[in-house]
Order: structure tokens, then C-alpha cells, then sequence
């Protein structure tokens, strides 16, 4: 159908059939369609039987139902009884579709006493274990409960990578909403369009910087209804003079310390694979940021099927798995391999100082000595960097033997990449032994 065409029956539905028409809100077409849909799209609700009618008079043609596209910015469509089918072949079907919350907390109870989350207070590493992780969850979901956030509403995050970050992002799913993240980079104007495009309830940031950033805005966004920070000083920020109000990331978990957990998990079935999860939205180097939404589905069925693509279903990740989070969370790479990933496979996620990537990450990366690592290029330039300088300054037997070292490691890392069967060079472990 020509685009010219659609518009014609936009038209014809709005001015034939008005009875029969109506305009669902945005929380009706999520609960409806079960899947996300762009505030900015028009969904109208009307029986088959109208839409035929409407389309044979003014195209000839009738249509069998579903949706139709109208210009950029409008669609109409008829009225969805059951959510669509998110698996259009066998081979993705063998997925069964699923949210981050029912994954997250299928894993919290599997590895409840594990650690999950690292971080360092006072230069000594601690952790949170599943089960505690869970538990926060919990706790936030049930403070923004209190303050009147909604199933579809949006919390959005600012700060470095820590716990609390986690906490925000999941405790916003367990309600049924979905998570923004902000790059700290970003000036106050241009948070304030991305908290007015998300609709954004309540925003979270780490230190006194991106508390008064926040602060200066907020009344400009009449939707948010609290700001909350994990690091700030909230007096040295002017927390009084906010237009809402600011908490300590403990004192908005009080919030909610009357509500049970059943309250937050007696919703998780009204969560779908297809409601929004995520909202991505680009840096805004050429206009203001493009948000891009990511269904539960589009994250969990990614992180399942990392371990199809293995002989015999090994799997690339396991519990036992150490990453460093450092790469923006605000980001699909970070988010999708620290919160998505993790959520799935149970490994443990260390986290890296606020200035990882002016100095202190090769330190981070000594203590923690991961065993699978996602970095950009320029790191692994600085990496690569470094270890030549430190092959240069080496002579005589050291030299011999380093060099014999990585030759039978960068043997072992091209059977593993391209998956031949010779197996595990001989001498590899004497050497790993030697370099590492």
C-alpha cells in the first residue's frame, strides 16, 4: 500500500468511523500490544469489521487486520486482542521469550549466596551476593512505588558504573518500567530533553556535579517527581532549593520499608518479553539524542543465544566468570554485557574506579585479573602500548623465555578463535604460568 494511499484511510478512519475509533493511551497501547511503542505514534483501537469497511471504500482493497503505517510519526491499527508473535522462525522459537526480571531473579535464586557485584570502599574490595542484589531491587522498586511510579514509567541514570546504578536500572523493571541512562557528559540541556522525551519520574546520579546539573532543571520537568544520588553531598549541592525532591540513595530506600516484597512480586506477570526495558538514546553530537527501545526480548534473547554458537552447547560464559565494569552504562555495549549478560549467566562484575580510563583501570585490571574483558580500541591501544614498552626493556633469558611464552599463547588464542580440534598447545600451561 502506497504511503499517499494510508494517509487517505488515516483520514477516512478518523471521519467515517468515529464511534468506532478510539485513541489508546500510552499506557494502554504497552499493556495492549505488548510490545514497545514510541510515544510520539498515534495507535487507534477499532474493530476488524471497521477497518474493512473503511478500506474497501476508499481503496478497493480490504485489509485482514494488523497495523498500517501512516507517514513518519502516525499509525493506525485495529484493535489486538492477543500480543504478536515475537518468533518468526523455528530456529528462534527454540528461545522462549522472557523479561530481565524473571531472568534476573531466576539467577538470584540459583546462586543466592554467591557473589555477584564488587566494588571498593576505602581501597578494600567487597560484594554484594545475589540474594542482597535481588533484595535491593526490591527496596528501590518499592520507593518509587511510594512516590507514585507506574508500570511504564520511565527511571533515569546518571553516574558511573556501581551498584547503585544496577539497583535503579532493575528496581525501575520490577515495577514494569523501563530504565534511561544518561552519559555524565551530557550538559544540562541536553538531560533535560532526554528526561522530558523519556517522561522520566525520577532520575538517580552519583556525585555533587551531576546532582546540581539535575537540580537545575527540575523545574522544567513537570513529570519528575523525585532526584536521587548515591554519592553527593546533598547540602553542598543545594538539595533544598530543588523544585522536587532530593534524597540520599538510602534514604529514598526507606521510602518504602513499610511495603512487603509479595507487593513488587506479585506484579512480575504483568511484565512481558515485548514491553520496553531500555531506552538508548545516541549522544546528540548532531541535534538532540534519538532514544532507541529495547524490549525485555531484544536483551534476553541476545544473551541466550551467545551459547548456541558453541560446539555442544559449552556456553561462552559461566558463573565462576570475572568482568570489569567500566565501558558507560548508558551505552547498549556496557549495559548488555554488565546487567543483561550477568543476569543470565550469574558471573561476578567488578567495578572500576570513576577514572578507569585516565590511569586507574590497569590497576583494577591487575587486582581483579578478569577472564573475559570488552573494552573500545583506544584501551587496548594503551594495553598493546604498554606491554611493548616492557618487551623492549627485556633482554637475555627473560627475553627468551617471554618470547617463547606468547608464541604458544597466541597459538592457543587462534585454535580457540577460529575452533579447531588440535586442542591446547603443549607446554600452554607453563607458559600462562610464566607470563601471567
Amino acid at each position: 500500500m502506497q504511503r499517499a494511499t494510508i494517509q487517505t484511510l488515516a483520514k477516512a478512519v478518523k471521519t467515517q468511523a468515529p464511534a468506532q475509533v478510539r485513541l489508546l493511551s500510552y499506557t494502554e497501547r504497552q499493556a495492549r500490544l505488548g510490545r514497545p511503542v514510541s510515544p510520539h505514534v498515534e495507535i487507534y483501537a477499532f474493530p476488524i469489521t471497521a477497518l474493512s469497511s473503511i478500506t474497501n471504500r476508499v481503496t478497493g482493497t480490504a485489509l485482514s487486520g494488523g497495523f498500517a503505517a501512516v507517514g513518519a510519526l502516525s499509525v493506525i491499527g485495529a484493535d489486538v486482542p492477543d500480543e504478536v508473535d515475537i518468533r518468526l522462525t523455528d530456529a528462534n522459537k527454540a528461545f522462549t521469550p522472557t523479561t530481565l526480571v524473571h531472568q534476573l531473579t531466576a539467577t538470584a535464586a540459583k546462586f543466592s549466596a554467591q557473589e555477584a557485584l564488587h566494588y571498593k570502599k576505602n581501597d578494600v574490595w567487597e560484594a554484594y551476593t545475589w540474594a542482597q542484589y535481588h533484595n535491593f531491587n526490591l527496596r528501590f522498586a518499592k520507593a518509587l512505588r511510594h512516590i507514585g511510579f507506574e508500570q511504564f514509567d520511565t527511571v533515569s541514570i546518571s553516574g558511573f558504573n556501581a551498584p547503585q546504578w544496577f539497583f535503579a536500572f532493575m528496581g525501575g523493571l520490577y515495577l514494569g518500567g523501563a530504565a534511561t541512562g544518561i552519559y555524565t557528559t551530557n550538559n544540562a540541556a541536553t538531560c533535560q530533553y532526554v528526561l522530558s522525551n523519556s517522561n522520566a519520574k525520577v532520575v538517580v546520579c552519583d556525585d555533587d556535579a551531576q546532582l546540581k546539573k539535575f537540580i537545575s532543571i527540575a523545574d522544567q520537568l513537570p513529570n519528575l517527581k523525585a532526584i536521587v544520588a548515591w554519592k553527593a553531598d546533598l547540602v553542598a549541592a543545594g538539595a533544598a532549593a530543588s523544585a522536587v525532591p532530593v534524597y540520599s540513595f538510602e534514604s529514598f530506600l526507606e521510602l518504602g520499608q513499610d511495603a512487603s516484597d509479595a507487593s513488587i512480586t506479585d506484579d512480575f506477570d504483568k511484565i512481558h518479553p515485548g514491553h520496553c526495558a531500555s531506552l538508548i538514546y545516541t549522544s546528540g553530537t548532531t541535534g538532540n539524542p534519538k532514544g532507541v527501545m529495547l524490549s525485555h526480548d531484544n536483551v534476553t534473547f541476545t544473551t541466550a543465544t551467545v551459547n548456541s554458537g558453541f560446539p555442544g552447547g559449552a556456553g561462552f560464559f559461566t558463573s565462576a566468570e570475572r568482568l570489569v565494569s567500566f565501558l558507560p552504562l548508558s551505552h547498549i555495549a556496557g549495559q548488555l554485557l554488565d546487567i543483561g549478560q550477568q543476569a543470565y549467566y550469574g558471573f561476578h562484575i567488578y567495578f572500576a574506579e570513576p577514572d578507569a580510563l585516565k590511569g586507574s583501570l590497569g590497576k583494577t585490571l591487575k587486582e581483579v585479573r578478569p577472564t573475559y574483558l570488552l573494552s573500545v580500541p583506544r584501551v587496548w591501544e594503551k594495553i598493546f602500548e604498554k606491554m611493548s614498552d616492557v618487551g623492549r626493556s627485556t633482554t637475555g633469558l627473560k627475553k627468551s623465555i617471554a618470547t617463547w611464552a606468547k608464541s604458544i599463547g597466541s597459538e592457543k588464542s587462534r585454535l580457540s578463535e577460529y575452533g579447531n580440534s588440535g586442542g591446547i598447545p603443549c607446554g600452554f600451561s607453563i607458559a600462562n604460568a610464566l607470563v601471567l
